[in-house]
């Protein structure tokens, strides 16, 4: 991939219908489509009869179009007294502008057509979760079928396939798509299509699809409809008990995410954290490269669940400017690759318009000095210095700068002080290039921060006080200022400044004989060192049904911008939820990637 751009659609109009000049085909039949698509589509796959209480129902569109399909089904699924999830996953290499879904569903009285625009991604490439109602999250992946399918990791209860005529679009009408949609279908999984072309029948057929055609709606004759073969049964939900270690920017994301998914769950923290998330606010914007790789476009996608999902967040469109010519000329070059409304060069005047401000507040959590962790073959057990005793079979640690006291990971220790400051001088809102800058109110801000490689001290320092005034003045000459706070606060990130998130195997390949994973730090009392003890379990912990352990950490300077999906993915996990994600994005975002004895096969 090259570009962040989506592909261009190419939609002409003609009597208030849209028409697709790359596949010489409307996007529907003359009148009203919501009647045939409700026949084909949702009616095919007896939705009223198939989705139950307490389960994951996984339907996956290819072609989503302006997504009448989508609202049809959420109509439909809504209607049925049930608290099961529906999982939607809309295909689509080139979406139609957000404008352009707005103008044509603003004449529809259809329900949630407007939490879709409301919810819809700019016009960029990537996977994008969004949550439209508590029982329906929607995945917009715009990317190439070919590309998108084998990252996928589903098993899908319901096809909907309405990429045009199989004549006109052969990427998605191919051997190699029915193939993967037959590898990501569970047993008595279905497929419903207007098309009953011959080259998809037999394709179908040979992916393992029975294929039989049904009466069609209307003039058209007849429709195709699959199954494939076996018993279908629904997707439980499952409903651990995690235990999370820090209540940080981390930690509160996954908490407020096991929340949505109805998961109980303890949430930790101890007064001695040093945590970055010190601090009244946070800039909130896409981490962003000039190759989009799988740090940028999952940057993209958190910013934009972060903006939706994440109630303390202020849209404030965000100033960029650089003192250095050759930063900001990349920055410049970025903007060409990118759409307007993501970031644009107004004659030299970089804005982010959809960026924003975390006024974070940190979740409720039980006070606990932990200096004890051990695993047994089927539970962990956390004891803190009163001896008090939890036991969990989950362990989520959100434990940022103190994630090296409980695992042996190659990590970066960072710390960064900001400052509020009053002044009188008009400011912009929300600025970022050399430094953050974000209003809090009236005339406080807030800059920041410093940034010291390796040092995990917590005290301010005047100097780094007279450091942060400097850039002030550099950027905004004549400004007098009256700094009232100081905060500091450590932060930790990865060799390759990627996220860790996710599942980690750390204590299922330790050796039984290694016991402390904690090591003396000098900002540590050597005290209490001898009693930070994290017990590897024995071999038999290999089973699958052992002690689970999951991390979130090494986000540097953006856990505003990616904690909320990274928490999001941590608790689709938990809860059995088909994946938001790439495949092969969560693999490279995998928290224990750095450990030294990680087997290199694992």
């Amino acid at each position: 991939m090259t570009s962040y751009r989506a592909e261009n659609p190419e939609i002409t109009w003609s009597n208030g219908q849209p028409f697709s000049e790359r596949f010489e085909d409307h996007y529907w039949a003359k009148g009203d489509p919501l009647a045939e698509k409700a026949f084909v589509f949702p009616a095919q796959h007896a939705l009223d009869h198939r989705v139950r209480s307490n389960q994951h129902f996984t339907l996956a569109e290819i072609g989503f179009g302006f997504g009448h399909n989508f609202l049809l089904t959420a109509k439909q699924f809504l209607s049925v007294s049930t608290n099961a999830t529906l999982h939607y996953y809309a295909f689509e290499r080139f979406p139609p502008p957000a404008r352009t879904l707005a103008d044509y569903w603003a004449t529809q009285q259809t329900p949630l057509a407007r939490e879709l625009i409301e919810r819809y991604p700019n016009s960029i490439k990537g996977w994008f979760p969004v949550w439209l109602h508590p029982r329906i999250r929607l995945v917009f992946i715009f990317d190439d079928i070919n590309r998108a399918l084998p990252e996928l990791e589903a098993q899908v209860d319901a096809w909907y396939l309405d990429g045009f005529k199989p004549a006109t679009n052969p990427e998605v009408f191919n051997a190699f798509v029915y193939h993967q949609m037959s590898l990501c279908s569970k047993a008595g999984a279905t497929l419903s299509s207007f098309s009953v072309a011959a080259g998809l029948r037999h394709g179908l057929t040979a992916a393992g699809f029975d294929v039989m055609k049904r009466p069609g709606f209307g003039t058209k004759r007849e429709l195709l409809f699959a199954q494939k073969p076996g018993n279908w049964a629904p997707t439980p939900k499952l409903v651990p008990e995690p235990l999370i270690i820090g209540n940080g920017l981390a930690g509160t994301a996954i908490s407020r995410a096991l929340t949505r998914y109805s998961i109980p769950h303890q949430l930790l923290t101890s007064q001695q954290a040093k945590r970055a998330s010190n601090q009244p606010a946070f800039n909130v914007y896409p981490q962003l490269s000039l190759v989009p790789d799988d740090r940028a476009l999952f940057s993209l996608a958190a910013h934009h669940f972060t903006r939706l999902h994440s109630s303390e967040f202020e849209p404030a469109p965000m100033h960029w400017l650089s003192t250095d010519p050759t930063r900001q000329a990349r920055m410049a070059r970025l903007a060409e690759h990118l759409p307007d409304d993501l970031l644009c060069d107004q004659e030299g005047h970089l804005r982010f318009p959809t960026a924003g401000i975390l006024h974070w507040t940190p979740g409720d959590a039980v006070e606990c000095d932990i200096r004890q962790i051990n695993a047994s073959d089927t539970h962990w057990l956390v004891r803190s210095k009163d001896q008090h005793e939890l036991a969990t079979d989950t362990l989520i640690l959100a434990t940022g700068a103190e994630t090296t006291q409980f695992l042996p990971w190659s990590m970066k220790h960072i710390r960064g002080q900001s400052m509020v400051f009053r002044t009188s001088t008009p400011l912009p809102r929300l600025y970022s290039g050399d430094f953050g800058l974000t209003h809090l109110s009236k005339d406080l801000y807030l800059i920041g921060s410093t940034y010291a490689l390796d040092d995990r001290s917590i005290e301010p320092r005047d100097e780094d006080t007279r450091a942060l005034s400097a850039k002030l003045s550099a950027h905004f000459p004549g400004i007098k200022i009256d700094p009232t706070a100081q905060h500091t606060g450590v932060r930790v990130a990865y060799p390759d400044r990627v996220p860790g998130f996710g599942e980690s195997f750390t204590h299922r390949f330790a050796q039984p004989a290694w016991q402390r994973i904690y090591q003396a730090h000098a900002c540590i009392p050597e005290e209490l060192e001898s009693n930070w003890i994290f017990q590897a379990p024995s071999r038999n912990s290999q089973a699958l049904n052992g002690p689970r352990c999951f991390a979130s950490t090494g986000f540097g300077s953006h856990g505003a911008t990616h904690a909320a999906l990274a928490g999001e993915s941590i608790a689709e996990h938990l809860a059995g939820a088909p994946r938001s994600l790439p495949r092969s994005m969560r693999h490279r975002f995998r928290p224990d990637r750095f450990d030294p004895r990680r087997p290199m096969k694992n």
